[in-house]
């Protein structure tokens, strides 16, 4: 499993865009007034792929080299993957009466601060989808059926209280990432369906569209068993600075677009010599990305990969047994499940680290920790990023199984679902 590295020749000189006939690369409607700027948070980093704001950048944090862990409270009935932490408050998403509601909870004392459900007239399954932060306003996808028909909408409440600010309905399942300039980018995603929106953070008013007819952004699969869990989740598209990436999947390979955040204009194309499949993550200065097709010049037929995109070169290549979905990068290391197992690597080298029994991914926690899950345990075991050595362990319930791990600069939560009796969120400092 040695990484490769690897020089290759430009497939693409990114003197243009080539579109397919009849089809333009972007649209900016017109607009009167330029959004505001917004403050984000920037405090702590609590999921493998973004932080509170959704940019799928990962940040750099640090944490004391052992950790002591004890329960502080418990919320049953929620969702197992829609909370994101600010330190002071958690929102997490629980099921009542057949509807997702968004709750914001006190992190120290684990009641509710204030919950919003959404009111839609002879609206369905209603579902919330992870919640987005900046500091003023929280921003959801609510998925519902009404007339027969799947609707989504972007709600952005106030943090404070949790009233609606303004509402927009979108085309399909979505995600929301958020830029300092005002502009939320809405990726949407379905079987039929890839689209990238920017919207007005402030007002919910389109400002540009990304859409190309004949080619798909990464696809991650329904209700797929990935190692990371299994509801949908919208394209990872990665913000860095002014600078969105969008990768366009062809039959092998992908085109990778890199957009002007603010205007929606494609600034560069380049080609990735291998497929994005489910994951891409920018830090380091790369891009981190899988896939499970082969790489040529190598002899990665399924793996990960790291790929500059100044230099638009394959930086390494790492061979993995499975078809890897999910990857962690925090710290300049890379994490992910394979053959039954979390492996480690050195994000600048893909140089292996270490490898441990885990049925799951988990986020990154407490800066500078990832945790594994043995198969048909129900003990978490908390390993040194760098080193893979164990700094704490914590058991549940026989009978639960951890589904999600996530933490702020106050403790570690911990969603554990119970087959048939819903999932439960546990806070641990």
């Amino acid at each position: 499993m040695a990484p490769n590295s690897i020089s290759r020749r430009h497939l693409l000189q990114a003197s243009g865009l080539s579109f397919f006939a009849g089809c333009s690369a972007w649209s900016k409607p017109k607009k009167t007034v330029d959004p505001q700027n917004i403050e984000l948070d920037r405090s702590s980093w609590t999921h493998t792929h973004h932080d509170t704001a959704n940019t799928n950048h990962a940040p750099q944090s640090h944490s004391p080299s052992t950790v002591s862990l004890t329960q502080q409270w418990r919320i049953p009935n929620v969702e197992t993957y829609a909370t994101v932490s600010d330190g002071q408050s958690i929102y997490t998403v629980l099921r009542h009466q057949s509807q997702d509601v968004l709750w914001r909870v006190n992190t120290a004392t684990g009641t509710p601060d204030w919950r919003f459900r959404p009111t839609i007239e002879d609206a369905r399954n209603i579902r919330i989808n992870l919640p987005t932060l900046s500091q003023t306003t929280v921003y959801v996808n609510v998925e519902f059926r009404t007339d027969g028909k799947a609707k989504s909408r972007i709600y952005a409440l106030n943090r404070h209280d949790g009233s609606p600010q303004w509402q927009t309905d979108v085309t399909t399942h979505a995600a929301v990432r958020l830029h300092e300039s005002g502009i939320a980018i809405v990726a949407q995603q379905d079987p039929d369906i890839s689209l990238v929106e920017a919207l007005d953070a402030t007002t919910g008013e389109k400002l540009w569209e990304f859409p190309q007819k004949e080619s798909s952004f990464p696809f991650f699969g329904k209700k797929k068993q990935t190692g990371y869990q299994e509801d949908w989740i919208p394209p990872l598209i990665p913000i860095v600075g002014n600078r969105l990436y969008v990768a366009v999947v062809k039959e092998d390979w992908a085109e990778m677009h890199v957009l002007n955040v603010k205007t929606g204009e494609v600034q560069k194309q380049f080609d990735i010599p291998s497929r994005v499949e489910h994951s891409l993550v920018a830090t380091n200065g790369l891009l981190y990305g899988t896939t499970h097709t082969s790489i040529p010049g190598t002899d990665v037929a399924t793996g990960v990969y790291a790929f500059d995109p100044r230099e638009e070169q394959l930086s390494w290549a790492t061979v993995t047994t499975d078809d890897v979905y999910w990857i962690g990068v925090s710290n300049e290391i890379v994490y992910f499940l394979d053959y039954g197992g979390m492996r480690s690597v050195d994000a600048r080298t893909g140089k292996e680290l270490w490898q441990k029994d885990s049925v799951f991914v988990y986020p990154a926690i407490l800066g500078n920790h990832v945790a594994t899950s043995k198969p048909k345990s129900n003990r978490l075991t908390f390993h040194n990023q760098r080193t893979g050595h164990s700094v704490a362990e914590i058991s549940l319930q026989k009978s639960d199984e951890i589904s999600y791990v996530l933490s702020d600069n106050t403790g570690v939560y911990i969603t554990t679902r119970i087959y048939n009796k819903g999932s439960t969120l546990y806070k641990f400092s």
